[in-house]
Order: C-alpha cells, then structure tokens, then sequence
C-alpha cells in the first residue's frame, strides 16, 4: 500500500516531529515531500504533497490562509518549522482548523536539518514505488496475460488468504476524452483512488492501463465485497471532483469467489467500460446490469441489428431527417419514462400538449400501439440498438 501520514511515526528523523492535530487524516497518501518557498502553494503542488513551511515566506499570520489552500488542493498534510524567530508556535486556533478538516498538521523544531527529515521521506516513497510496481506487474499478468498460473499469482498479491476463502473483483476507473489527453492525468486519477481506499483499510491494486486505472479488490466475505463496491461507486463523485473531470466513468465487474475467474470479471469492467465510453450517459456501470447491451456485446452482426431498428423506426427516422423535427427523440424520453406524460415533458423541455401532439405524429406515421408492453419493448430496444451502433 502507499505511504501515508500514519508511516511518518516509525521513520527515525520524525521522532522529535509532532502530532498537532488531524490525526483522522492520517490515512491521506503522501506522493512526495514539497518545501513551500512562495507565498501561494496552489501553482506548484498536484495534490498528495506532504508539505514543509520554515516562516522564512510565510509569516504567522498567514498559516491559516495557507492551511485552507492545504486542504483545498488535497495535500497530504502541513508540516511547519517552530522554534524560530519566524514562527515561535503554532497557534491553538490553527491546530482547530486542521481538526475540523481531518488535516494532519504537524510541528517540527527548526534545529532538525530539513535535508535530513525529507531524504527519508523521499526514500521510504521510492521503496514502496519500488514495491508496487512489482505488484503491478503481477497485477499486469495476473489480469491481461493470456497464460500464468492463476492462483500462483494471487497468492503473490493476498499472500495471507486462502484463495477459495475470499471475494473479488475488478474495476475500471475511465477518464474522459480531454482529459486522457492531459499529462499526469491518469496517475492523478489512481492516487485519488488508492488514497480514498487507504482510508478504509480496502485491499486493492491498481495498475495504469491505456489512462484507465485498473483495481483488483478482495474481501474475506461476500457482504465486504458488496460494501466495498458500494464505497468505490460513492467514491466517485469525491474522485471526479479531486481530479477535475466529470467525465470520469466507473466500472464493474461480478464479484466472483476465489479468484479463479478475475479475469473474467477484468473483462467484464472493461467491455462495460468500453461500452459506457461509447454510448455515454453513464456514470457508473454494472457489467452484471447492462440487460440488453450485455446481449449486443456479443452479437457480432451489425447489419442484423441494423435491420432490427430499420424495421420498427424508419418512419420516424424519414420523418425527423426530411422535417428537421426530434420524433425518436421524443419517443425515447417517453420509453425512457415509462410513459409518464408529465415526466416525460419535463425531461425533454416541452409542452405536455406538444408532447402529446408528437405522441399521436409517432402512432400515425408506425400504426404502432404505444401502450402494448411488447411494441414498447421493441421500439425501446430498436433505439438502444441504434445508439450503441452509433448511427445515431
């Protein structure tokens, strides 16, 4: 797992450092050591940072300013030298905020060589990336190499379970397109997320692949591997904001026992993932709950689909392209609604008599009965169809 604030203790130069406040953020990941030598620290940090401040820049009256730019940009914690002529004390008030925010903040006395205190920092950070990048490599075979011994393999990752005693899955975080193009982003996006799991003790390895990061979880029972699914998909929103993108997509393979079939649930959140990216208007997807796009995932004849929605929309279609006008479209937010009038017009910004206006266009240009289950069932498919091959 990644270094966090709670490591600090056991390193040997942090045994004059203290604790001043923020001990239930102690969980936050430190990406790396950072001294704060300009009067803003938001131009030069990414978040994750555990950042060291001497006063020779930042006066005791700016700590608070400088603690609430701390907690904005997700640093890791806020560590200031004391003892000086530049910052006597911290004051009681800052310790107060930094509680409030779940913010570790630390006091470090001003005699201690700072060269000293960050070298073991930065070396105890390149070890566990030494560490980790092992894991993602096992990580990497375990999930995408077409041979090796499966449960070789996981006993290398959860070295302390038994394989047929615990529950896995595997899940997908997608950035959005502007952002994959984005330096760093990707790695921003999985420090976010092993940072929010370090808070609650998961057992997860993420790789980066293809600026998705890719998670392998586990729990000793099915109903922790419910809960921590139920984490991860709240965690989402938190993870989008932190990473600036909306756009970022979550998603899901089954929980399978024993992880004999992680492979399986990998390619589960990837063609979910996939298909998400493709049709858009997901947020977070369940292979396990795509219904009808899990059977077009493995259909591989375009031109029967194409028949299929042909058949039930052509009308409509004719309609819209020679009149300029949103039949279809007005047709799948009634589906959509499961034909609730006044839902359906306020979703797609009309007038309830407009709406049923186009309604009763829709019954005389198809002859279809808009209230038979299975017409209903045929001309929602014949739409889901048509988006997912993109020829809308």
């Amino acid at each position: 797992m990644p270094v966090t604030c709670n490591d600090l203790s056991a390193l040997k130069s942090f045994s004059s450092i203290r604790l001043l406040a923020g001990s239930k953020g102690l969980e936050r990941v430190i990406t790396w050591p950072h001294i704060g030598q300009t009067t803003e620290i938001s131009p030069w940090v990414h978040g994750g940072e555990l950042l060291f401040i001497t006063g020779i820049e930042h006066g005791q009256d700016m700590l608070p300013g400088i603690l609430d730019e701390c907690i904005r940009n997700n640093l890791a914690g806020l560590v200031i030298l004391v003892g000086s002529e530049y910052i006597a004390e911290v004051p009681r008030e800052l310790a107060e905020q930094a509680d409030a925010a779940e913010f570790p903040l630390f006091a470090m006395p001003f005699q201690l060589k700072l060269v000293d205190v960050m070298k073991e920092i930065a070396d105890l950070i390149i070890r566990d990336k030494l560490e980790r990048r092992k894991e993602e490599d096992t990580l990497g075979r375990l999930l995408f190499a077409s041979e090796g011994d499966v449960p070789e393999l996981m006993r290398h990752l959860f070295p302390e379970e038994r394989p047929q005693d615990f529950f896995c899955f595997v899940c997908m975080f997608g950035l959005s397109a502007k952002k994959k193009e984005c330096s760093g982003a990707a790695e921003r996006l999985q420090y976010h997320v092993l940072s929010l799991c370090s808070v609650k003790n998961m057992k997860i390895y993420t790789l980066i692949q293809e600026h998705r990061v890719v998670c392998l979880a586990a729990a000793s029972s099915r109903k922790k591997a419910d809960e921590a699914v139920a984490y991860l998909e709240a965690s989402r929103d938190v993870i989008s904001h932190l990473c600036g993108d909306d756009g970022v997509i979550l998603s899901f393979g089954r929980i399978y026992t024993g992880g004999r079939d992680v492979r399986k649930s990998c390619r589960e959140a990837l063609s979910a993932l996939e298909l998400a990216e493709k049709v858009g208007g997901f947020n977070v997807v369940h292979h396990k709950k795509l219904g009808i796009y899990n059977l077009l995932l493995h259909m591989n004849d375009s031109d029967a689909l194409r028949e299929y929605y042909h058949d039930f929309l052509d009308p409509l279609l004719e309609y819209d392209r020679e009149n300029n006008a949103s039949l279809v479209a007005t047709l799948r937010g009634y589906l959509m609604c499961n034909g609730n009038i006044t839902r359906t017009a306020q979703d797609i910004f009309v007038h309830r008599n407009t709406l049923l206006y186009r309604l009763n266009q829709i019954r005389d240009l198809t002859g279809w009965e808009l209230e038979d289950a299975r017409t209903r069932m045929n001309l929602l498919a014949s739409i889901l169809i048509r988006e997912y091959l993109q020829d809308a």
